[in-house]
């Protein structure tokens, strides 16, 4: 990474600028020197040494997540609490450029659009089935290091049940190849293979995609699916999405027990094929969807109850019997991965629908403290 490479020069410089000093002071003390100036010294030459140090480090570490998750796992949301968690609670020092948000095929909706609808008691639109939305948070935490956190919002399930299929150089070059070809027929452009899947072609791409009023055939699918494959080859966390609604009906249910068997399958694969390289968070949404089971499992209000207490048991009781969940969880134990539950606090209107829950001009969020502090 190109990008270490001044911090880690910076290092190296700096620790022999501080030996020498070291150095120095020690000749001095051998000549006689009072000895507690010299202690005063080189506390200081210590404290300011491992100052540095930490900002060198600091600067030159660009964190990059990526969320990701099928159809109605509730991405669109979770890109709105996001963008509201990090901006008002200050978790990170705020954002330092504009979100950048790309829509094909679908309503152009910023982040703080997103926010704005739930702070008003309304759900944004449904990410249709042809349409894709691509969100990018550019940040600082503690005023230093650069936080990049990606979310890839897209309709449906052809792209989500496909991407962990070209995770391998060979088979991601292939589909590259297959987007460029079928780019300098449709556009009569010749496209720089290494491009594809970067945001810069993707904003590219958005402008020819009004241009030409959509591509035609599965064109479309293969730059999405190209731009979430290459985000997660180059994100540091991954962050997969889990329907609560799903974690509550599975049992009931044959057909939500066997999609989110697939689900969880597709999450296997990428973790097996990353192993220890990258770190990982499992993130249950739409936890308020599970407040019957929580109250009569814990006698008590979830708001009562500790989010880790909830996390535990719904490890326990998904692991029980969907079984690409617990290989996940076996997979788990052996690299750094952890489990959230989180929600959007919800009530129901006069008409039975659930809505945002309001307070004090904003929107209530449950658990998102641990869920941000672990993704950054």
């Amino acid at each position: 990474n190109r990008l270490n490479l001044l911090p880690d020069a910076s290092r190296i410089l700096l620790t022999l600028f501080f030996l020498s000093l070291g150095y120095y002071l020690y000749n001095v003390f051998h000549l006689g020197a009072d000895v507690k100036i010299i202690a005063i010294c080189v506390v200081l030459l210590f404290g300011a040494y491992l100052g540095l140090m930490t900002v060198v480090k600091g600067s030159g570490r660009r964190m990059s997540v990526i969320v990701i998750g099928p159809g109605e796992s509730g991405k669109t949301v979770l890109a709105g609490c996001i963008y509201a968690h990090i901006v008002f609670t200050r978790r990170i020092s705020g954002i330092s450029e504009k979100p950048i948000m790309l829509s094909l095929g679908g309503v152009d909706m910023a982040l703080h659009d997103i926010y704005l609808l739930l702070k008003s008691g309304d759900w944004p639109p449904i990410t249709g089935p042809t349409e894709a939305r691509f969100f990018k948070l550019r940040a600082k935490k503690r005023w230093i290091t650069p936080v990049s956190i990606e979310l890839v919002d897209f309709g449906g399930t052809v792209h989500f049940d496909a991407i962990h299929k070209h995770l391998d150089p060979e088979s991601y070059n292939k589909l590259v190849e297959e987007i460029g070809k079928e780019l300098k027929e449709t556009l009569e452009e010749d496209i720089p293979e290494e491009v594809i899947g970067t945001l810069d072609f993707m904003q590219w791409i958005k402008s020819k995609w009004e241009e030409e009023n959509g591509f035609v055939g599965d064109l479309r699918e293969k730059i999405i699916r190209a731009y979430i494959c290459r985000s997660i080859m180059e994100a540091e966390k991954l962050i997969f999405l889990i329907d609560g609604k799903q974690v509550r009906d599975f049992r009931d249910n044959s057909q939500t027990e066997t999609q989110l068997t697939k689900n969880c399958e597709v999450y296997r694969d990428i973790m097996n094929h990353y192993k220890g390289k990258k770190k990982y968070r499992l993130v249950i949404t739409k936890t308020d969807e599970m407040d019957d089971l929580i109250k009569k499992r814990f006698y008590k209000n979830r708001r009562n109850v500790e989010g880790k207490v909830v996390e535990k048991w719904l490890l326990r009781e998904i692991s029980r019997e969907i079984s690409t969940f617990k290989e996940i969880t076996s997979i788990g134990e052996t690299v750094d991965a952890k489990l959230y539950a989180i929600c959007l606090e919800t009530f129901k209107d006069d008409g039975e629908n659930l809505r945002p829950l309001r307070f004090e001009g904003g929107i209530t969020l449950w658990n998102y403290d641990d869920f941000i502090r672990g993704i950054l």
